[in-house]
């Protein structure tokens, strides 16, 4: 069983650092613990999952929750993993079998960076526990999973407790990631096989909004795509790069008043048409 009390919260406050972005990058596994299945996943695999020994410095009464390292079955690369906690709105509500609760919404958050953890929105947005200021742990009487089952999700590979083998395992581009992210959903849900068919919500921040287009892509240019996609939000979301925003002014004042810099609209409507 997952019950390492998740070490967690122990660590959770130097986790929003992240990895050391300079150097050689780091090659990372996930950690076994007791009782791991020896089958494929399944729900054979939600007692493994399930986080059954108190949170350190928690007192409070938490949903059921299940948390570990899945794998994205990308090849070579069995150490390419990512890092979930999941939260039930209801005891029973995540390990509900196929077909059932049909009509019932779950959802995905993730943090933008690019690689910046996803619990930083735990801690402090729409997690169950908040970091205060003072690194004490309190309840967020806020939190998501009052609404809908919720997994945060650390990702791309490699990303906060998330891990990447240094032999080619870390992404080089954002479709790579869409597929790493597709493969995490086909082994989630055949552990929790009621999220296969229920409407699925994708949500984030800041780069998620680059990432949260790609894993649409990579979805909908699936044939038999594992989850039902029926929305996406995307708050202060990054849509393209530095230099674009920075040039985003110009365009305005070109499209609107060409004449304050002497513009040749002909020239503007000639580049839009390329």
């Amino acid at each position: 069983m997952l019950s390492k009390g998740l070490t967690i919260l122990a660590s959770l406050a130097t986790l929003v650092i992240g990895r050391n972005p300079h150097g050689p990058v780091p090659n990372t596994w996930p950690q076994n613990y007791s009782g791991i299945p020896a089958s494929n996943y399944s729900p054979e695999w939600q007692s493994y999952f399930e986080v059954t020994e108190p949170l350190p410095n928690v007192t409070a009464m938490l949903s059921r929750s299940f948390a570990g390292n899945m794998a994205v079955d990308r090849q070579g690369h069995p150490n390419d993993t990512l890092f979930f906690w999941g939260f039930e709105k209801e005891n029973g509500s995540l390990t509900a079998a196929e077909g059932e609760r049909s009509d019932d919404p779950w959802l995905i958050w993730l943090n933008g960076g690019p690689g910046a953890s996803s619990f930083l929105g735990f801690m402090e947005e729409n997690g169950p526990l908040h970091v205060t200021n003072d690194y004490s742990i309190v309840l967020n009487n806020y939190s998501w999973d009052k609404l809908v089952d919720v997994f945060w999700v650390d990702q791309p590979v490699g990303t906060g407790y998330s891990t990447a083998s240094n032999d080619g395992g870390y992404i080089t581009d954002e479709d790579q990631m869409g597929r790493d992210f597709l493969g995490f959903l086909s082994n989630l849900v055949a552990v929790f096989p009621s999220l296969k068919t229920r409407p699925f919500y994708l949500t984030g921040e800041s780069y998620s909004g680059v990432y949260i287009p790609y894993i649409t892509k990579a979805i909908f240019s699936t044939p038999n795509p594992p989850v039902n996609l029926k929305k996406f939000a995307i708050g202060n979301g990054a849509i393209g790069s530095l230099s674009v925003f920075k040039e985003l002014p110009t365009l305005t004042v070109i499209e609107t008043y060409p004449q304050l810099i002497n513009y040749d609209p002909d020239v503007f409507n000639y580049f839009k048409t390329q």
